[in-house]
């Protein structure tokens, strides 16, 4: 069984990259104001679904987008793609009443 090893420069590097995603979509995605833990929260999982996304369809950013720092120009578009798509399923949930 594999071990799951936890970095906590990794884990601040994420927060940020959701946080930075959250904001971003949420501004993009007009009408929709939340709190800084709400949009850590959404970048986060639109980070998870933009990744599944982007392997899915075996889509790769430009090399240049990816540094050698924690926090890389591809991580906060690939959230921000996930992100956008989570605000926009939201929102229609919302709107449903569900």
């Amino acid at each position: 069984m594999g071990t799951i090893q936890i970095n906590i420069a990794s884990m601040i590097a994420w927060i940020i990259i959701g946080a930075i995603a959250g904001a971003l979509a949420a501004a993009f995605m007009r009408g929709w104001r939340m709190g800084m833990f709400l949009s850590i929260v959404l970048g986060l999982i639109g980070a998870f679904i933009g990744g599944l996304i982007f392997t899915a369809l075996h889509i790769q950013l430009p090399a240049a987008l990816s540094t050698p720092l924690p926090i890389t120009l591809a991580d906060i578009i690939v959230a921000f793609v996930g992100a956008v798509i989570v605000i926009f399923i939201a929102s229609l949930l919302y709107r449903r009443g569900l």
